[in-house]
Parts: structure tokens; sequence; C-alpha cells
């Protein structure tokens, strides 16, 4: 392998190697991702804060008085997430800024691998440019943090695509297939893994504090206890629920894991590519759709 192949191997990609608009989508992404989670988790947390100090609130003392006004404040106190996320704005920015994000990479890869419509230098360059700025206008939100051009511009290619893209076909193989291939794999094989655990751990949480609601709603009747939990767990697995949709784990520990599958496919496929630059581009287009199928995914979910 001559310099400009080890130089090619060892790029891979990245995420600090892709263009600029990768990376605001990505943090974009991020950021509604966190907001989103933030106040779904307040507004569930509260309403199930206020069950738990009314079923405190039972009885007609001081004490029952100051838990059933605590009771009111708290369900009225998630009214405020409720209504941030009623716009849906944290949300959209969350999948449509992954969406954009990965669509980046996708297209980063593309181009280094010369990929049609990137196969031609005398237009891959303003190809390239164009359908970044087709992916930023899918995502407006994005184009209010946008400070400059450089998206657009001659620095959105960056050196390592530029080192990549000049390789000699074995070399750029060699580095798609372990770097973009098998490193997918190994991505949604462990995201399918810990999406299912997730998906488990909510699920016996539910269950026992269903369990747990229904003794003691029996406890209450058979011993006349002066408090009452059942609105509580009742409350409890509705939140539990309520949350385990937003995150979507089973549905998402099904998607990883057909993607993944798929992905193995198509490694399989590498040794029987042919050695031209044109079998070449057919084998990655087809991995890209491959993985681009997962991310359509996310616009989806909205």
């Amino acid at each position: 392998m001559d310099e400009l192949g080890v130089a090619a191997e060892s790029a891979g990609l990245n995420d600090a190697d892709l263009p600029e608009l990768f990376q605001l989508a990505d943090r974009a992404s991020l950021a509604g991702q966190r907001r989103t989670i933030l106040l779904t988790r307040a507004q569930l947390s509260l309403a199930v804060l206020s069950a738990l100090a009314a079923g405190f609130g039972v009885g007609h003392g001081t004490a029952a008085k100051v838990l059933e006004i605590c009771a009111v404040v708290s369900f009225a106190l998630s009214l405020v997430p409720a209504v941030l996320l009623h716009s849906g704005s944290a949300q959209r920015l969350w999948y449509d800024g992954r969406a954009a994000a990965e669509s980046v990479r996708s297209l980063a890869w593309k181009y280094a691998m010369r990929v049609q419509p990137f196969d031609d230098d005398a237009t891959a360059d303003a190809e390239f440019t164009t359908r970044l700025a087709a992916i930023l206008a899918l995502v407006p939100e994005l184009g209010d943090e946008v400070e400059s051009e450089s998206y657009l511009a001659e620095e959105a290619i960056t050196p390592p695509l530029v080192v990549l893209r000049q390789a000699r076909l074995s070399d750029r193989r060699q580095c798609y297939v372990r770097r973009r291939v098998e490193a997918q794999i190994d991505w949604y094989t462990e995201k399918a893994k810990g999406a299912r655990q997730a998906a488990m751990a909510a699920g016996a949480c539910a269950v026992a504090s269903n369990a747990l609601g229904v003794a003691l709603g029996i406890a209450r009747v058979v011993w006349d206890l002066e408090v009452d939990l059942l609105g509580f767990f009742a409350a409890l697995v509705a939140a539990l629920a309520a949350y385990g949709q937003l995150r979507q784990y089973w549905p998402l520990a099904a998607a990883y894991r057909l993607t993944a599958a798929e992905l193995r496919q198509v490694l399989a496929m590498a040794a029987e590519t042919g050695e031209s630059e044109s079998d070449w581009s057919d084998y990655c287009a087809s991995a890209e759709a491959a993985v681009s199928r997962e991310h359509t995914m996310w616009q989806a979910r909205r």
C-alpha cells in the first residue's frame, strides 16, 4: 500500500472529517433529543408525583389538605412541559436533524468512493455541494443556525474526503468495507442489543408496578388502609408506557437488527464484486441504500 493508500485507510471518514453540515445537524439533533426527553420526563414525573400526593392525602386533617394542594399544584405544573411538547419543534428537530446528519454522512462516503453521480471529477464537487443544499432545505430549522455558507462552499469537501477519493480503488475498497460496512454492522448490532435490553427493563418495571399497585389496592380494601396508592401505581404504569412509546425500544431493536442483517449480506457481496469502478460504484450504492432505509425511519417516526 502506497503513502496515499495508507492515508486513505487511516482516514475512514470520522465525524470530524465530514462536512460542516453534518456537525450542525448532529448538534441540533442531540439538542432536540435532550429537550424532548427532558420535557417528557418532567411532564410524566409531575403527573406521577401528583398521584402520589393524592394517594397520601386521604382524610380531613391538615396534612391531608397540604398533600391535596401539592397534588393539584404538581398536576398543574405538568401542563408546562405538556404545552412545550405539543408544538413538536424539539422532537421534529431531533428526528429531522438525525436524518439530515446521516444523509450527509452517506453522501460523503458516496463522494469519496466515486459512486454515481460523483464518478466524474469535473462535476463531482458541484454535485456534492448541490446535494448538501438539498439536505439543508429539508430541515429549515438548521438554516437559522448557519453563520456562514462554508457548508456549501469548497470547505465542505474536507481534506480526508479528497485523500480517500484520490486513493486507488483497492485502497478505497478496503477502507470502505472495514470503516463503513463492518463498522455499521457493529454499531447496529450493539444498538439493537441495547434497545432490547432497555425494552425488557421498562417492561419489567411496568409489570412490577402493576402487580404492586394491585397488591396495595387489595390491602387497602382488606385492612382499610388510610392511604390509597392504587392511583399512583396506575399513573406510574401509564408513565412508563408513555416514555417507552417515545423511545420506541422494540421498534428500534427490530429496525437495528434488520439493518445489521442486511448489511451482513452486503458485506458478503464484497468479495463477489468486480474490480471495475462501475462494479464498485454499484456495490457502494447498495450498501448506502441499506443504511438509508433506517435513516428514513427517523422522519417517519414524526
